[in-house]
Parts: C-alpha cells; sequence; structure tokens
C-alpha cells in the first residue's frame, strides 16, 4: 500500500454511524471495559474540584501573584498530588492531569480579575485549561458512582451523562496532542509578551477580548455538540472499518456542517489568538489551521464515500463542510 493509501486509510474524528438497532457508533474502534470508565471520569471531576480549591483563601482574591499565595498555591498543589497518589494510584495519571487543569483554571480567572496587565492572558488560559479539561470530561460518560475513598459515607456522586466511555484515555485531555500544537501555543505566548513589552497598550482593548471569548465559547460549544450527538461514537484516534449494519447519520448539529467539531475547534484555534490580541498569530493559526483541517477532511471524507458511496456524496453536496473554502474530497474521485 503507498503511503498516500495508508493516510486515506487512517481513521476520522467527524465519522458518525449507526447499527440497526440504533446504537450509534464509531467504526473500528476498539471497545473498552465500561467498567473502569464512570470512576475514572468521576475521579476527574473530584480532582478538578480539588484544584480549584484554592479559591477559599480570601488572599488570593486580593492579589492572585503575591509572593505569600505563591507559596499558598505551591503547597496545596504538592498536597493535591499527594493525595491523589495516596488514595488513588491507579488512577493518578487522571487525577494529576485534571488537578493541573483545574488550578490552572482557577488561578486564571483571579489574574483575570485582578491583573491590570495580564488579564487577557489570564482569560486565555482559562479558556485553555478548561477546553483541555472538558474533552476529556465529554469524552467519558459519567454514571453514577461510589467514591468510597474520598467520602467515608457511601454516597453516589451523579453528573451529566457525557459522551463515549470506551475511547476514553489519557489521550482524551489532548495535552499531549502534538509537538506541533506547543509551537503553535509557545509561538503566540511569545508574540503576547513582546507585544506587551513594547506595545502594551495593544493587549488592553477589552472589545477585542470580548469578540475573541465570543469565539472561543462559541466554537468549543460547537464541538462539545457535536461530541454530544456523536455520543458513544465519538473517538480522538480512530481506525475506520466499515460493518454490514452501518449507516450514515446526518441529523442533528450534522445536518448544519458536516464537520461540526472541526468546525468548533478551528473557530476556537482563531478566537485564542484574537482574544490575546495577536494579529500575526490570528494570520498565521487561521492559515496553518484551515490548512490543516482541509488535508483531514480530505482523508476523512474518501474513507466516508469508499463506505456509503452515493448517500455520502448526495450528504456532501447539500450540507456545507462547516469551515469556509473547504469543499472536501473531489466527487469525481469517489472510490469504488
Amino acid at each position: 500500500m503507498s503511503k498516500t493509501s495508508e493516510q486515506f486509510e487512517k481513521g476520522t474524528e467527524d465519522v458518525v454511524i449507526r447499527t440497526s438497532e440504533g446504537k450509534k457508533i464509531r467504526p473500528g474502534v476498539m471497545a473498552r471495559q465500561p467498567s473502569q470508565v464512570p470512576i475514572e471520569v468521576n475521579i476527574s471531576v473530584v480532582a478538578f474540584a480539588f484544584g480549584i480549591s484554592h479559591v477559599a483563601w480570601p488572599s488570593v482574591f486580593i492579589n492572585p501573584l503575591s509572593q505569600n499565595c505563591l507559596l499558598r498555591q505551591a503547597v496545596q498543589i504538592c498536597g493535591v498530588t499527594l493525595f491523589g497518589k495516596l488514595v488513588f494510584p491507579k488512577e493518578f495519571h487522571v487525577w494529576w492531569r485534571s488537578a493541573l487543569l483545574g488550578c490552572t483554571f482557577s488561578q486564571s480567572i483571579f489574574v483575570a480579575l485582578t491583573s491590570r496587565t495580564l488579564w487577557s492572558f489570564g482569560i486565555y488560559t482559562a479558556v485553555l485549561s478548561a477546553f483541555h479539561y472538558l474533552e476529556y470530561a465529554v469524552t467519558g460518560k459519567v454514571e453514577k458512582a461510589v467514591i468510597s475513598r474520598v467520602i467515608s459515607a457511601k454516597r453516589k456522586f451523579s453528573f451529566a451523562g457525557l459522551t463515549n466511555p470506551s475511547n476514553l484515555g489519557t489521550d482524551s485531555f489532548l495535552l499531549n496532542h502534538s509537538t506541533q500544537y506547543w509551537i503553535a501555543a509557545t509561538a503566540s505566548w511569545f508574540e503576547y509578551f513582546t507585544e506587551l513589552y513594547f506595545l502594551p497598550w495593544t493587549k488592553n482593548v477589552r472589545l477585542i477580548t470580548a469578540i475573541g471569548l465570543a469565539i472561543c465559547v462559541g466554537g468549543d460549544v460547537l464541538r462539545k455538540l457535536a461530541m454530544f450527538h456523536a455520543g458513544r461514537s465519538f473517538s480522538h484516534i480512530v481506525q475506520s472499518v466499515k460493518k454490514d449494519d452501518h449507516v450514515l447519520v446526518t441529523d442533528g448539529v450534522f445536518s448544519l456542517m458536516r464537520h461540526p467539531s472541526y468546525s468548533g475547534w478551528f473557530l476556537w484555534s482563531v478566537g485564542t489568538q484574537i482574544l490575546l490580541a495577536n494579529p500575526v498569530c490570528v494570520i498565521a493559526y487561521a492559515y496553518i489551521s484551515w490548512a490543516f483541517f482541509n488535508e483531514r477532511i480530505c482523508v476523512e471524507e474518501y474513507t466516508l464515500l469508499k463506505f456509503f458511496g452515493k448517500d455520502y456524496n448526495d450528504y456532501k453536496e447539500k450540507v456545507p463542510s462547516g469551515i469556509p473554502f473547504i469543499k472536501g474530497y473531489p466527487s469525481r474521485f469517489m472510490p469504488m
């Protein structure tokens, strides 16, 4: 098989199919034992809450960057980490990531509320940490579970039912998304602090920050809606193998656009740079994200056309991709 053929055989994120019994699944996904999942996701919620627990300290509201406050936070992080290691040794890989994101989220909110110079960066890091935590939480299906190792009296914790426990793993946080992802993030931080030093007034335009925040929230909500609608079929990394009883799902948010999770991520990505008022990275992020999703959607639609033929081609002709100027895999080259 050629390199190009191998690329087109890779799995997809937005492929949604349903069995004849009405169960939505994603082709080629290896099912995971569901009994492990509720406790892991519930533990992540507890860890995230522990991470934001320093809201109880009045000094945080006064100056979250003071030496005294930073010392307390360092002690808190060490304590939360040690607690997770001792109480949840098997789930510690979930615990420390969730606690770290929770601490980052809450600290970012306080910086946004109290700092005169870094307030927009605080909003950005809050958006970033919330995005990564919710990628994990929304992927998992949170069911009623007993966490007897946290509360001595057995209580059942019930959170909203989410999407797909069978595909849940620490990769779902997307913290290890790719080297390029973090290079791009570092570049945006470099631009922000460089412009803050030389042109500080450019980082204090609240209207621009508000527009960027609205785009981030809208994009993330769109992505999470796509994940919810896909349900147990959603996966970040999927291999596609069509079965005889699979049918294409084109309803819900997929009736408005063919690739809502990609569209949401594209909006979120560009929105973060508008939020930071980074003119260079706004253009760079828009171009690079567009190029990435253009290729990704082409790969995905090759598989969909191979699976569903004319049915998907008709759907493709009626419903836009969701990202401007991305047409998808050319219908004239429809695989046999």
